[in-house]
C-alpha cells in the first residue's frame, strides 16, 4: 500500500484526533516529599488512575541523605487530554511537605497554593507508615477522589519557596516549586495519622490541537495527491 493511499485510509482516524485535541504527549515531572509520596494521572473522577512512581519506602534517600533530599525525575504520557495529576503524599513525623515541577509541551507548572486541591484520606490511621509504606490500593484512591468530589476538595495552607529550612534549597526541584502541604509545614498536621491526595487544577497535557490539526494537514495533503494522480491516468487512458 502507497503513502499515498494510507494517508485517505487514516483521514477519519486523524480528523477524529484533531478534534478531539491530539494525543498522548510526552511529559516530564521532578517530585520529592518530605517523607513520601506516590504518583499517578487520571481523570478528575478518579476513573484511569495510573501509577507513575513513586519515593523510597523508607526515609533514607537512595542517593544519601533524607528521602527528600533529592527529587525523583519521572518520564510518562498521559493519554490526555482532561487529565490531572494526583500527588498522594503523607508524612512519618515532624515538619511534613512535597514539591515538585510538571512540564509537557504546553509548560511548565508546579507546586503553588494554586495549581493544587487537597483531600485527607477518611480511613481509620490509614497514614502508609502503618502498613509498612505501602501505597493505598487504587480502587481505596478511586473512592477516596470520589468523596473529595461529593464533599469538596480542600485548598493549600502552606507553602514556603524552594530553598527554606529545615529542607534547604533541593537542586532537582525548579527554582519556582513550592514546599506545599495543605494546612502546615510545622510539625504537627491534622493529616498526620492519614495520607492526602493532591490533585492538579490543571489538565495535562492541556488541550493542545496543534499535532491533531497538522496531522489532519497531511492527510489533507494526501487525499489531494490521490485526487491528482486519478485525474492524470483518467486522461492518458
Amino acid at each position: 500500500m502507497n503513502l499515498v493511499k494510507q494517508s485517505l485510509q487514516c483521514l477519519p482516524l486523524l480528523g477524529a484526533l484533531a478534534l478531539a485535541g491530539g494525543v498522548a504527549q510526552a511529559e516530564v515531572a521532578h517530585v520529592t516529599a518530605d517523607n513520601h509520596y506516590g504518583l499517578y494521572y487520571g481523570l478528575a473522577d478518579g476513573s484511569n488512575l495510573t501509577f507513575i512512581g513513586r519515593n523510597e519506602l523508607t526515609d533514607v534517600g537512595s542517593s544519601g541523605g533524607n528521602a527528600w533530599s533529592n527529587a525523583e525525575t519521572w518520564n510518562y504520557a498521559s493519554p490526555g487530554p482532561n487529565y490531572r495529576i494526583y500527588v498522594v503524599a503523607w508524612d512519618e513525623g515532624a515538619q511534613q511537605m512535597w514539591g515538585g515541577d510538571f512540564t509537557s509541551p504546553t509548560g511548565l507548572k508546579v507546586s503553588d497554593t494554586t495549581s493544587w486541591e487537597s483531600w485527607v484520606s477518611t480511613g481509620t490511621n490509614d497514614n502508609p507508615v502503618n502498613s509498612g509504606g505501602a501505597l493505598p490500593l487504587v480502587t481505596t484512591l478511586a473512592a477516596q477522589i470520589t468523596a473529595a468530589n461529593s464533599t469538596g476538595w480542600g485548598g493549600i495552607g502552606a507553602s514556603a519557596p524552594n530553598g527554606t529550612a529545615p529542607w534547604g534549597n533541593i537542586a532537582t526541584l525548579n527554582a519556582a516549586d513550592q514546599f506545599i502541604w495543605h494546612d502546615t509545614l510545622d510539625s504537627t498536621s491534622s493529616s498526620d495519622s492519614h495520607y492526602v491526595i493532591y490533585r492538579s487544577t490543571f489538565a495535562v497535557p492541556e488541550t493542545s490541537p496543534g499535532w491533531g490539526l497538522a496531522a489532519l494537514a497531511g492527510a489533507g495533503l494526501g487525499f489531494k495527491l490521490w485526487q491528482q494522480k486519478r485525474r492524470a491516468s483518467a486522461k492518458t487512458a
